[in-house]
């Protein structure tokens, strides 16, 4: 007889604390950031160091996708995880609404729905609502594939009694049948709910072109940097040692040699942050964490296209 797969076993906890796992992502991430160019990837590497390449790879992904990782951390019932994720999201991610707000556009949200749904607007509701319906659309899969609801204590003695009693068997349905369904119902409306506000509290990326400008972004600070009379060059100064600084180009992610005593001016600067909906936002914007640490100060940088 075939065996069941645990969607929620102890597989899931060996892979969230797999070194291999980590390692491996950071190298498919630090390829992305070199356009997939090997030699870019290899000067990053050893120009960095390996535990500098290793955090600097993972650590800036963790704000915007905290938030995702929650929400499938909970449905996947690795609760431990998720209130650990939920309490690294409060402190770090940046939230950009209220959350009296967001909880309005979540309401009006909801209200919507059914009658999207009614219209058959599926296109509609793929675009607005793409992350609740993917979390939706999971909790299902799982609610059905390994259903939550067990019988406990005395209630589990009941059952094992009533399915051996064709007499008690039709009670037995009547009773544990709509129980499951309600169970299952509230799992994957409460789903569909939570990632609607945590969409409309942390625009979690939910276009392609958005999520692909967060995990291209590299972990060093954006410079602009003025070389001689040549006009500003925007990139990213990798390394700097015996008199020369090793830098990557934003445009091409290309890199560069430049000599030290030619470099006139270097300038810490930041471009448009890609919005959720896929339109940037003002370059300075800084949004803050719901839950604020005391003493905590943001400082805006310059444009770099200024």
């Amino acid at each position: 007889m075939a065996q069941k797969i645990n969607f929620t076993g102890g597989w899931l906890k060996a892979l969230l604390l797999s070194p291999v796992v980590l390692l491996f992502a950071s190298a498919v991430r630090l390829l992305i950031i070199s356009n997939y160019d090997v030699a870019t990837a290899t000067t990053i590497a050893s120009s960095g160091g390996f535990v500098n390449t290793l955090l600097g790879t993972t650590i800036p992904l963790l704000p915007p996708f905290l938030p995702a990782l929650t929400i499938l951390l909970t449905i996947v019932r690795k609760y431990a995880f998720a209130a650990l994720a939920a309490g690294a999201t409060v402190v770090v991610s940046p939230a950009y609404a209220k959350l009296t707000d967001a909880w309005d556009t979540t309401w009006e949200s909801a209200n919507d729905v059914p009658a999207l749904l009614q219209g058959q607007e599926w296109h509609t509701i793929w675009v607005d609502y793409r992350w609740a319906t993917i979390a939706g659309g999971a909790s299902l899969v799982l609610a059905f594939w390994d259903p939550p609801t067990r019988p406990i204590g005395p209630f589990n003695e009941w059952v094992k009694d009533t399915k051996k009693r064709p007499d008690k068997f039709f009670k037995f349905i009547l009773l544990w049948g709509p129980l499951r369904l309600i169970v299952v119902v509230a799992i994957v409306v409460g789903a569909t709910c939570v990632c609607m506000l945590a969409q409309s509290l942390y625009n979690i990326p939910r276009g392609s072109d958005t999520a692909a400008q967060i995990v291209r972004r590299p972990w060093m600070p954006l410079e602009k940097v003025e070389v001689g009379m040549d006009p500003p060059r925007i990139g990213y100064t990798i390394a700097t040692k015996d008199g020369w600084h090793t830098f990557l180009r934003e445009k091409d992610r290309t890199i560069e040699i430049l000599k030290a005593n030619k470099v006139r001016s270097r300038t810490i600067c930041v471009l448009p942050t890609p919005g959720g909906g896929g339109q940037p936002y003002p370059a300075n914007t800084r949004r803050y964490p719901l839950l604020g640490i005391a003493g905590v100060r943001y400082v805006d940088r310059p444009s770099c296209l200024a």
